[in-house]
């Protein structure tokens, strides 16, 4: 009888162990998803505010928008004028008046520097990529189902280059051939590359 009310009492005690344990996992998850969401709440914030910031002064330095040109923005090994605003070489103003969206963009990724920049070119090709902050909170806006839609790009000396989407496709390693403009970002859940792939007019 003793030895059964023993057994019994262990059996009691390991259950309870094992709940503690589960809530223990339960409660760390909830704390770690908390931590997770705040913090891209906060890195969202830092990119809006930075991208208002210079794109406040941005707007003000760059000249009037010319005419459409037709010539390549930046050839292969050319460096891209650039402006600095607020302590950040700034290259010119990316726009998707489709969605109501402009940008600043960088002459290269600094740290502490929330907006997009110009990524170095891929060896499989040739055109000028525009690559998002790292937690892609730019670019978010892009879905598949915007090819046709036409984006902007004006450098700091005040020449637009228009650009039509044609495909937006995922993984790093699917880049449209004969693109000559790709905006990439990345999916907030998956962290799956999104190239957004357009030819200019």
């Amino acid at each position: 009888m003793y030895n059964e009310r023993a057994n019994c009492s262990r059996g009691k005690d390991s259950g309870r162990t094992i709940v503690r344990l589960l809530l223990c996992a339960g409660i760390g998850l909830i704390i770690l998803a908390a931590v997770l969401f705040g913090n891209n709440f906060y890195q969202r914030y830092l990119t809006e505010e930075q991208c208002r910031d210079i794109l406040k002064e941005l707007t003000l330095i760059v000249p009037e928008q010319a005419a459409d040109v037709s010539g390549v923005w930046q050839e292969a090994g050319e460096d891209p004028a650039v402006l600095e605003v607020c302590g950040v070489s700034c290259v010119g103003i990316l726009e998707a008046p489709f969605l109501d969206q402009a940008w600043p963009v960088a002459s290269r990724f600094e740290q502490k520097v929330h907006i997009p920049c110009v990524a170095k070119r891929e060896k499989v090709t040739e055109a000028i990529i525009i690559e998002d902050t790292k937690s892609g909170n730019c670019f978010d806006c892009f879905t598949p189902g915007d090819e046709g839609k036409t984006v902007c790009f004006t450098d700091v000396c005040g020449y637009m280059y228009t650009y039509v989407i044609t495909d937006v496709l995922k993984e790093s390693n699917n880049i449209a051939d004969e693109a000559d403009l790709i905006i990439s970002t990345r999916d907030q859940f998956t962290g799956e590359t999104v190239n957004i792939c357009c030819r200019q007019e």
